[in-house]
């Protein structure tokens, strides 16, 4: 993937200065949706959610570590309606309190489509070296509700390098 930087620790490093803003402290502000690459865009930003945290950030590392894992991008799509394509298609239909914050047009589109129950099989396929531990941690990346997923220092805290 790009916008990653590494030192000569080894130290990994994302970055992604055309398509970054500051945190809105104010929730009555609306925020652009147009940040992060689409294809690391997590699905609140795919449903046009007037406001979202850091926990984007941590959509896109899930994205960016499965495909480190498996070395091809796990959402790649030619436009924002794929994209969601595929995120139902890996993760299931989300319960409808899991969106709550889309907008009527999402939330539509959601559920104009066929109930998808979850696909977490296909994450062990990304490589023959993926361990369950690997595939537990982009999972609690990967959320539907963006309040449910895991901090990065939950994750950096649950697990280390040697797990995976």
């Amino acid at each position: 993937p790009g916008n990653l930087l590494v030192n000569s620790d080894c130290l990994l490093k994302i970055c992604d200065f055309g398509l970054a803003r500051t945190e809105e402290s104010d929730k009555t502000k609306r925020m652009t949706q147009e940040v992060v690459t689409q294809y690391y865009r997590a699905p609140e930003l795919l449903l046009g959610t007037q406001h979202y945290s850091y926990a984007i950030d941590v959509w896109s590392v899930g994205c960016i570590f499965s495909e480190l894992l498996g070395r091809r991008i796990l959402f790649q799509a030619s436009s924002p309606l794929k994209q969601l394509d595929l995120i139902l298609n890996l993760l299931g239909t989300p319960p409808l309190d899991e969106i709550a914050s889309a907008c009527d047009g999402a939330k539509s589109y959601i559920l104009s489509k066929t109930w998808r129950a979850p696909k977490v099989n296909t994450l062990y396929s990304l490589s023959k070296n993926v361990t369950h531990e690997a595939a537990q941690l982009i999972l609690r990346m990967l959320t539907w509700d963006p309040k449910k997923r895991i901090t990065i220092n939950q994750a950096l805290g649950n697990f280390t390098i040697n797990d995976f």
